[in-house]
């Protein structure tokens, strides 16, 4: 593979990954989004309060806090695998500039 289209591939697969990485980063808001607004209705129109209150938010908050780990996870793999493509263009654009 010549290098402009090694560079063209890299461009593009890292615009995907970008892309895709925006996509899981709204996907996870939402779902916290959606926690949060279940616990506001619990709240306000349910009206638990005391132990009930506690036995609905608490496995709520868990799930939103392994939401929060699992989407922190993902952002960091995310991360690595594009700076790992942003090296590899600098490689592909040093190596051009050489000739």
């Amino acid at each position: 593979m010549d290098k402009f289209a090694e560079y063209s591939f890299f461009v593009n697969n890292t615009q995907q990954i970008t892309t895709q990485r925006q996509a899981a980063t709204q996907s996870y808001l939402t779902v916290n989004t959606g926690i949060f607004a279940i616990l506001a209705f619990i709240l306000k129109d349910v009206g638990l309060s005391g132990l009930k209150l506690v036995l609905v938010s608490v496995p709520l908050f868990l799930v939103g806090i392994l939401a929060c780990l699992t989407w922190y996870k993902l952002i960091q793999r995310y991360k690595a695998l594009i700076s790992w493509r942003y090296d590899q263009l600098m490689d592909i654009e040093k190596s051009v500039e050489m000739k």
